[in-house]
């Protein structure tokens, strides 16, 4: 093939435009939002999270979860005896207490 005729063909790497599946996938305008109901723009135009219709964002699961993975680090070092005794049942009544909130914001959406 000369270079002429490579430049009237159309890009097509391994001829994938003849490909079922690959010719049937819809144009990213086609697909539909599952569920946009979470999503609220602000005055700047840019989107943030909305609360939950349980009136809590997902930032407080967030910061369950990180107060969680803090305990039970804080509980792993004085069991190993870099902490002192009382920062160890302090990191674990902590991560009790988020184990339980999480466990109770997750029976409220259900």
């Amino acid at each position: 093939m000369t270079a002429a005729q490579l430049a009237d063909r159309p890009l097509d790497p391994g001829g994938l435009s003849d490909h079922p599946k690959i010719s049937s996938v819809p144009d990213c305008k086609e697909i539909p939002v599952s569920d946009p109901s979470h999503l609220t723009t602000n005055t700047a135009g840019s989107s943030s999270i909305a609360p939950r219709p349980g009136g809590r964002p997902r930032s407080f699961s967030a910061l369950l979860w990180t107060l969680l993975v803090l305990g039970l680090a804080v509980d792993v070092l004085a069991s190993t005896g870099v902490l002192p005794l009382a920062a160890g049942i302090a990191g674990g009544v902590v991560a009790l207490g988020c184990i339980a909130a999480l466990v109770v914001t997750r029976t409220r959406r259900s």
